[in-house]
């Protein structure tokens, strides 16, 4: 705060309603407001003329509460209220005590605005002044809501999941998450971090924490983190002022899977709908995502919906022609590991159905592809080996195949 005369009177910073943190630093307010009541507070000598407000930059608006009473108090009283002051107050914010005038600034965009006020006392004009940034800070992307908040955005392009959700570097068809950030005045350096949840390996590192996008890198193992971004004070000197708190600070929270056939089963539920388009676990159809029964463990295995990684080689495969000795078959699917495929069909190329192992004891996912008149169908399926060939007899699924993953 600056002032060429502190003994008669002094601006002073009343309430602030915050869009997601704030600061005072010496010789100015920092904050993240959509308004902010200033209050001209007299200490000695009563000002013998009008005290007057003026803001630059910013597009700030500057509101006397005489002005707003005098324009609505009419209907400020139909509810009761004598001004904008009692309404202030009612709400739960304290006005500040001796304001010989009060104001509200209100800003709207996220730049760095003076505001000043000016009064006559004997003759001399007092003026002080007070610098407010208004920071816009946001991740967006991974594009949610807070930490702890449910997820809002889920990708239309394979690998389909929310865009928080990774898998771990060395998982078939790893990646890395993007992150992106929208943040302004250039009064600030805007910092990220990537905090590893408790009891968890974390969700990686960053590569650049200063970086519009920070590069991203994926852990080798699974586990959850929280992503920050908070706005650093660049003081004249040149040295950076971290802003502590958790109001100060933007958060994402980060999960890697161990695979993605782990990140699909946690997202893709039994009896939700695969296709014409996918629904989430909580009801939500994504629009322009489906997956089909080979999509969906094309989609388990690398996160592609096409092709067919199991015609690489290190996969081997063995197929039966059913009815075969059941007995015989139940030993031949102990053989079977998580992440293994199992295909069925009416000849021995067995391509009718696939799913995709969950564990060593026969159970499996799948997606069942839509079929015309059968409400059953386009689900995602749980199941056990021939649970769906015994199910669907008028398929012919004559023939099972086991794939062994590398």
């Amino acid at each position: 705060m600056r002032s060429p005369n502190r003994k008669t009177g002094n601006i002073r910073y009343g309430i602030f309603i915050i869009w997601n943190t704030g600061i005072g630093i010496p010789g100015t307010v920092t904050c993240f407001s959509t308004f902010a009541i200033l209050a001209y507070v007299q200490q000695r000598e009563q000002p013998t003329g009008a005290i007057t407000w003026s803001a630059e930059g910013g597009s700030t608006g500057i509101y006397r509460f005489a002005d707003i009473d005098a324009q609505y108090g009419d209907l400020f009283a139909l509810f009761g209220f004598s001004g904008i002051g009692e309404i202030l107050s009612a709400i739960g914010y304290t006005i500040p005590p001796g304001a010989t005038d009060l104001v509200i600034a209100a800003f709207k965009e996220p730049e760095k605005t003076v505001i000043k006020v000016a009064a006559t006392v004997k003759g001399e004009e007092i003026t002080e002044e007070i610098a407010f940034y208004c920071i816009r800070l946001e991740i967006t992307k991974p594009n949610l809501l807070r930490t702890g908040a449910p997820p809002v955005y889920f990708e239309t392009t394979p690998p389909y999941r929310y865009n928080n959700q990774g898998v771990t570097s060395v998982s078939p068809g790893p990646y890395n998450l993007p992150f992106a950030r929208n943040c302004a005045p250039a009064d600030f350096v805007f910092k990220w971090g990537l905090a590893a949840a408790p009891d968890t390996p974390g969700a990686g590192t960053l590569q650049d924490d200063v970086k519009d996008d920070p590069k991203h890198a994926a852990p080798a193992s699974a586990g959850k983190g929280t992503l920050n971004l908070k706005p650093l004070w660049k003081k004249r000197d040149g040295t950076t002022l971290e802003l502590s708190g958790s109001d100060f600070v933007d958060a994402r929270q980060i999960v890697i899977f161990q695979d993605h056939l782990a990140r699909d089963t946690a997202n893709f539920q039994q009896g939700r709908q695969c296709s014409p388009a996918i629904e989430l676990a909580d009801g939500v159809i994504v629009e322009g995502a489906s997956l089909a029964c080979k999509d969906a463990a094309c989609h388990a295995y690398n996160g592609s919906r096409s092709g067919a990684p199991w015609d690489s080689s290190g996969w081997t495969s063995i197929t039966f022609e059913l009815p075969f000795d059941y007995e015989i078959l139940s030993i031949l699917s102990g053989t079977l590991s998580r992440g293994d495929v199992i295909s069925y069909g009416p000849q021995p190329v067995a391509t009718g159905h696939w799913e995709t192992c969950l564990d060593d004891g026969g159970n499996t996912y799948a997606a069942d592809t839509s079929r015309p008149g059968d409400p059953a169908s386009g689900k995602f399926l749980r199941d056990q080996i021939l649970d769906y060939r015994d199910r669907h007899p008028e398929m012919e699924l004559n023939y099972v195949k086991f794939w062994y993953r590398p």
